[in-house]
């Protein structure tokens, strides 16, 4: 669990990489209009480092959707799809309550015992691990200025590598390449 959380983190960091308080117009035009990523989270991690349980969590479950929207005017905006956090959830509480059943049936108990009478999604709440999860929908939306020019995006000072080639735009952040298809 601690494991995924440190990807979910590693996310947000990149996330945070598009954040803005500055910066000039854009005079890359190409890149203005609505953009979307779907990140695996697995892309950052060992899900080996779960243990066990990483066999029951189906990691093609574990995405995130990310919204990005350059105007013309030099202004981003960059939301997390918040119904895609919602998904990865449901994926990892259900790959949780796998995992448990079937360790819990060689003990002869029912998983629910384990878990002081809860389900999986009771028991994350009762640990406080689906509060962090609704805290990054918020947290990983951000506002701000961007420029584009001579294959280099800068956001809040930030720059990385970025590359348009029609109707994707590949942004290189801490040595991955996260790419946006245009909506």
């Amino acid at each position: 669990m601690k494991k995924l959380i440190s990807l979910l983190l590693c996310c947000l960091m990149v996330m945070g990489l598009m954040t803005a308080c500055g910066g000039s117009k854009s005079s890359g035009t190409g890149i203005v209009g609505d953009w979307k990523a779907t990140v695996s989270l697995s892309e950052f991690g060992d899900m080996g480092d779960m243990g066990e349980m990483a066999d029951y969590i189906d990691a093609d479950k574990l995405v995130m959707s990310i919204n990005l929207t350059f105007t013309k005017d030099g202004k981003y905006t960059v939301a997390v799809d918040a119904k895609s956090i919602d998904k990865l959830i449901d994926a990892l509480c259900d790959g949780m309550e796998d995992y448990l059943k079937d360790m819990s049936k060689s003990l002869g108990m029912d998983y629910k015992e384990m878990l002081g009478g809860m389900s999986v999604r009771e028991f994350m709440e009762e640990m406080g691990a689906l509060e962090e999860f609704e805290a990054m929908k918020e947290e990983m939306s951000n506002t701000g200025e961007y420029t584009y020019e001579n294959g280099v995006l800068t956001m809040d000072g930030e720059e990385a590598e970025a590359e348009l080639k029609g109707n994707t735009l590949t942004v290189e952040i801490e040595g991955k390449p996260l790419t946006f298809k245009r909506k």
